[in-house]
């Protein structure tokens, strides 16, 4: 595709989970925005325009006014299926006919299961968004178990800012002289929250166990830093001393993110310590991701999103995480650890390779170029009109609820089409609400679609059944008849006359509607019930027999109407 796309990213609270860098490769082609909520999680800095929104404190995730600042967008890209500006942005985009696509890194089902309003949210954009783009294996897993099809689902390797986590001897030497470590020690980096003791306690257990199987002279040059905060941070001190591990420990508790790339560089090894299998929502680990580039050497447990995103450039895996798995690995790693430069750079450059910006760039492009190779809007208003098309008749209750939804959803889009088809959407929305028994909601809806096309006699005729209910007989007269002015064989609007005049006690002329409703609406419309019962009901009166001999000599014969028919003779 060579023509210049406006791209607009939702990308809620702007950090990693944004994909920024992607964001950035791809405006080498395209005109790219981001939405953002301001925030002090809003952490990344980028080199594209970023639209700020201020928090709303009782609608947090809402961004205001968004849908106008998506006019005239080729694409719509929304940040994970949970989050309420996701759906905003997917109604916005149905509203306006454009593409939806959303990054998702959820990977853990059943966690939003007590949270009804997420999960009719998730439930939403699985169902309309034009294409995922899930950063993991399990995530991708994930949006099949819940019913996406295969062909909406594109893997998309998580990624972040090679460039800005690239190893150098200059960053590790600024960071060991920072903290004050001696140069030449062998760092082990552990970066997580501490409001338990656990999993850091086993990691600490796990490394207790590997200073007794490395080499002297590589246990003297070895230094533990555990990054991060939290409630069991002095427990975990206590900790620390009791295993004797405290003159090797260093506790760094404040945001790293400002000198990330410098600790990542000064580290030889980092321990992931978030086994899988938990039940609360898995953090994601951009922290490893990021190690990665800077050739790190990296274990992590078994089955973690860390050990999905990088998958086969990892160096150690522990398939079981407890303390003598941990030090198996560790002491491997370390006894095996070179201090050559450019093994470190090798390693980050097979990583960037592997997971470069350029990469998952290319193919967003790739499914670009298919969702934006056609006309969108022609595709909306076909859907539009085969709908219209399929629902010609009342709506049960059943079914209204669905219908109301999809008619809410199509009806600011469906003002953009022909006048005929925006009044249907507006009267099938008025037959929803009527088979709701929102009378008054229905009524506008009828009056409006009225508006946009005063010979919509399905609108007349939805009138006259609300006035019938509501035992306006003359009102209920004078819009079936105005229904029948436009289309005079509209069976349902001559039952409906038939229906009014029966309800007056009026048989002659409620059975002479009626044979005509019956006669254009055949023995299986409800005509034929609504006749029955009224002869039945004037069993003494002989025109009812007469009028049913008719219509089985007209149009034929059915067990309803025999029954009947033997019913009257016999009162003869």
């Amino acid at each position: 595709m060579k023509r210049r796309l406006k791209i607009k990213v939702i990308a809620g609270t702007l950090n990693d989970s944004a994909l920024p860098r992607v964001w950035e490769e791809l405006a080498l082609r395209h005109s790219v925005e981001i939405f953002a909520i301001d925030s002090v999680e809003s952490n990344i800095t980028t080199s594209l325009p970023v639209v700020m929104f201020p928090r709303i404190a009782d609608m947090p995730g809402f961004l205001r006014n968004v849908d106008r600042h998506l006019a005239g967008a080729d694409l719509v890209v929304g940040i994970e299926t949970s989050k309420l500006y996701t759906f905003q942005a997917l109604r916005a985009s149905r509203k306006l006919s454009i593409p939806f696509a959303c990054v998702t890194h959820e990977h853990q089902p059943f966690i939003y299961e007590k949270y009804s309003n997420i999960r009719a949210i998730q439930h939403d954009i699985h169902h309309h968004a034009d294409v995922f783009f899930p950063t993991s294996r399990r995530a991708e897993q994930l949006l099949a178990m819940e019913g996406v099809p295969g062909d909406k689902i594109q893997r998309l390797r998580a990624t972040t800012n090679p460039e800005k986590f690239a190893y150098s001897v200059e960053r590790a030497a600024k960071f060991k002289s920072y903290v004050v470590l001696p140069e030449d020690c062998l760092l082990l980096t552990l970066m997580t929250s501490i409001e338990d003791l656990e999993p850091a306690g086993t990691i600490f257990q796990g490394i207790r166990l590997a200073l007794n199987k490395i080499r002297p002279e590589l246990r003297q040059r070895i230094r533990l830093l555990i990054c991060g905060e939290g409630a069991a941070s002095a427990e975990l001190k206590y900790l620390v001393a009791d295993l004797g591990l405290g003159p090797i420990t260093m506790i760094l508790s404040q945001d790293t993110t400002p000198f990330l790339g410098d600790l990542l560089a000064a580290t030889d090894v980092l321990i992931e310590g978030r086994p899988a299998g938990k039940q609360e929502l898995e953090a994601m680990p951009w922290h490893v991701l990021s190690a990665a580039f800077s050739g790190v050497k990296i274990i992590v447990p078994g089955g973690t999103l860390a050990d999905d995103w990088l998958s086969g450039l990892l160096v150690s895996r522990m398939d079981d995480f407890s303390a003598i798995d941990i030090a198996i690995s560790l002491a491997e790693v370390i006894s095996n650890l070179s201090r050559d430069s450019g093994q470190r750079h090798a390693r980050g450059e097979l990583c960037a390779a592997g997971l470069s910006p350029c990469i998952a760039a290319g193919i967003i492009q790739g499914r670009l170029d298919v969702l934006c190779g056609h006309d969108e809007s022609a595709a909306r208003k076909l859907g539009l009109v085969s709908f219209v098309e399929a629902h010609q008749v009342p709506i049960t209750f059943k079914d209204a609820k669905d219908i109301l939804v999809a008619c809410e959803e199509a009806r600011e889009f469906s003002s953009t089409c022909d006048v005929a088809t925006h009044s249907e959407l507006l009267r099938i929305r008025g037959d929803a609400l009527a088979a709701l028994s929102r009378g008054d909601e229905a009524i506008s809806s009828f009056e409006e679609s009225l508006k946009s096309n005063g010979m919509n006699y399905h609108a007349l005729r939805g009138l006259g059944y609300l006035a019938w209910h509501g035992h306006s007989h003359e009102d209920a007269l004078s819009f079936f008849k105005r229904g029948l002015a436009v289309n005079p064989n509209d069976y349902q609007c001559l039952a409906g006359v038939g229906l009014v005049y029966r309800r007056l006690k009026m048989f002659d002329e409620a059975v002479f509607w009626l044979q005509k409703a019956v006669s254009i609406g055949g023995l299986q419309s409800p005509s034929l019930s609504l006749l029955v019962q009224a002869c039945l009901e004037n069993a003494e009166t002989p025109l009812a027999l007469g009028a049913l001999l008719m219509v089985r000599e007209s149009i034929g014969d059915h067990p309803n109407l025999a029954m009947a028919i033997e019913k009257l003779e016999s009162h003869q």
